[in-house]
């Protein structure tokens, strides 16, 4: 799932360069539509799915419901993952992407899985998010401790 997004609209390109491909929607816009989507789409084809899970205008590092939903409603984990670079381009937009330079060292760490148990109530749902938002969190600093800080 992307961003309908002029900014989404970069990643989808790249995406599909490399044979993947996207739903557009998000938490403002055509949310609903396109996890339902998502959804339908993973349950048929059995195949992993990709949530950039901070939504489109954030905040920073605060992950939307819709991510715990899906895995809930799928069956399929969560997968949190980070990534960092040596010489990256900092974006001014309000989630401060970065994009790495052509040839730098970069490092993509993946973190535990996260199930979401299908009869997961709201309070569990909440409690999943939090856990997701933690483990990102996580892995991002650790991420950069070793190509920030080095």
């Amino acid at each position: 799932m992307v961003s309908g997004s002029k900014d989404g609209e970069f990643v989808v390109r790249i995406l599909k360069r490399q044979g993947h491909e996207a739903i557009r929607g998000s938490t403002t816009k055509g949310g609903i539509k396109a996890l339902s989507s998502l959804i339908k789409n993973l349950k048929e084809k059995q195949r992993p799915g990709l949530i950039i899970p901070d939504g489109p205008q954030g905040p920073r590092f605060k992950a939307k419901l819709g991510i715990i939903i899906l895995a809930r409603e799928t069956g399929y984990p969560i997968l949190p993952f980070s990534y960092s670079a040596k010489k990256i381009k900092v974006f001014t937009s309000w989630d401060r992407f970065i994009l790495p330079y052509p040839f730098t060292k970069c490092i993509g760490i993946y973190g535990k899985p996260l199930f979401v148990p299908r009869d997961a109530d709201r309070n569990e749902l909440n409690r999943c998010l939090i856990l997701l938002e933690k483990e990102l969190c996580r892995l991002t600093s650790e991420a950069d401790s070793y190509c920030l800080n080095s």
